[in-house]
């Protein structure tokens, strides 16, 4: 009898260990399969997935449940796109401000080298020939839309910050040309390289525009550039 009762008592214990719930980090064990253990479960789960998801929530928003904006007091460090900024902290933004002052630089290259074009060819000789190179170099400006599918190919593959260097390069080697050589027949190959200058500069800087700018602000800032050219 007292082994019978030993058996029963063991086999109680098995049946209790099974109906056993043991708490743990994540709520009950997998292990427990009765009916009310499972509905507790589910309960804990659901309860901790809204937790989380409104933990997620109250870190990830910029804004408070008033609807206004978080500031740094709160301890987010808020970064708002261009485009979503006002007119005028659009058109003081830093990348606004760079890419004007590249425009600057090479738009004032592009209109030195146009308006020296007859003087600097007349002092290689071409005043001799009948000003021949000159009406090449004037010819040649309208070339330059061949280059255009280039220029669309290179910022679809490569990105704006890749045509604004391309612009970069196109200029350098056109300066390379004009001082390394007197040669009026070299001298077309520059014209050339500053034909496609002048159009990856204008196509790729008023492309670039849209990308970062609000709709509204566009145009502001294509007239800023030319303004900015200008002086």
């Amino acid at each position: 009898k007292s082994s019978k009762k030993t058996e029963d008592s063991i086999l109680e214990t098995r049946r209790l260990t099974q109906k056993t719930i043991s708490i743990s980090e994540t709520g009950f064990r997998d292990e427990c399969n009765d009916v009310t253990c499972d509905l507790k479960k589910k309960e804990i789960r659901e309860v901790e997935f809204n937790n989380n998801e409104t933990q997620k929530v109250e870190s990830t928003s910029i804004y408070h449940e008033d609807g206004n904006p978080k500031s740094q007091e709160d301890g987010i460090k808020q970064y708002v796109l261009i485009a979503d900024r006002p007119p005028l902290k659009q058109l003081s933004s830093g990348q606004f401000l760079l890419l004007a002052t590249f425009f600057a630089f090479q738009v004032s290259k592009n209109l030195f080298t146009l308006t020296t074009a007859k003087d600097f060819l007349a002092s290689l000789g071409d005043d001799k020939v009948g000003h021949r190179y000159l009406t090449i170099f004037t010819l040649l400006m309208p070339v330059s839309t061949i280059v255009l599918p280039f220029v669309d190919q290179a910022l679809h593959r490569y990105g704006f910050h890749a045509g604004l260097q391309v612009v970069s390069v196109l200029s350098l080697i056109h300066g390379i040309i004009q001082l390394s050589s007197k040669d009026l027949n070299v001298q077309i190959l520059g014209f050339v390289m500053f034909s496609f200058f002048r159009c990856f500069l204008f196509s790729v800087v008023f492309s670039f525009i849209p990308e970062f700018l609000g709709v509204t602000v566009i145009g502001k800032g294509a007239g800023l550039l030319n303004l900015v050219n200008g002086l």
